[in-house]
């Protein structure tokens, strides 16, 4: 019986009383097996981490009855801590009609006034200009980052030089943050810029928002102005 294979997490190997249970029933180790390495790991780190022995037996009995229900991670947990997610084992791809969906699920946590009907509408739109791109980062399983970059030839404030490579909008799921991905992004941003034939990378933030003045502040941009807009509508005598 112990010759069975039993399938491991990307960090975490199945420890031995785990092991004992999963060979002791066929059913639940053939739906452990069925699980992609990242669920097992979850699912290893949740009933390990644990301190009581007690609590330990009881996560693995829940385990045991949560698959058997067709759960394919623990509820309630936020996922393993000992395994970092960072820009080096990331994947990052230039927009294809498959990441469509994923895109616009980002793009309505960072525009959030916008509808979802208007992003597919504007998303559309910049996959078919030659003048926009977006790059895509992914881990094993989930999109987890986005930027959008255009080519703008009109008045870019602070840019001493046409066309201007510019940042649209850049956004890394808040789980994924101070890992590298940002960074990563704007390398990205900066090589599609020079092979555009720009000389600078451009971008903005509202007055208001510190944190995004920060945020490109680290990633290596300078602060040329700072604006207030004023509007006024008009009548006819």
């Amino acid at each position: 019986m112990t010759d069975k294979i039993i399938a491991t997490g990307v960090v975490h190997k199945v420890p031995n009383d785990l092991r004992e249970t999963l060979i002791s029933s066929p059913d639940i180790l053939a739906k452990w097996n069925k699980l992609t390495s990242l669920a097992r790991n979850e699912w290893i780190c949740w009933t390990t981490i644990v301190k009581k022995s007690e609590t330990r037996k009881n996560h693995i009995e829940r385990l045991c009855s949560d698959l058997l229900k067709g759960k394919r991670r623990p509820c309630c947990w936020p996922g393993c801590p000992h395994r970092r997610p960072d820009a080096k084992n990331m994947n990052f791809h230039e927009i294809s009609k498959i990441d469509f969906n994923d895109w616009v699920s980002m793009g309505l946590a960072f525009w959030p006034n916008h509808t979802k009907e208007e992003l597919e509408k504007e998303f559309r739109e910049l996959m078919l200009s030659n003048k926009n791109t977006t790059y895509i980062c992914k881990d094993t399983e989930h999109y987890v980052a986005f930027i959008n970059l255009s080519l703008r030839s009109d008045y870019v404030q602070g840019a001493k030089s046409s066309p201007v490579a510019y940042v649209e909008g850049i956004y890394v799921k808040p789980k994924y943050r101070e890992k590298g991905i940002a960074k990563k992004l704007i390398k990205i941003a900066e090589k599609w810029a020079l092979e555009k034939g720009c000389k600078e990378l451009a971008s903005d933030a509202e007055l208001e928002n510190i944190d995004s003045q920060k945020f490109h502040g680290n990633l290596g941009f300078n602060e040329v102005n700072k604006v207030v807009s004023f509007i006024k509508s008009i009548n006819k005598c």
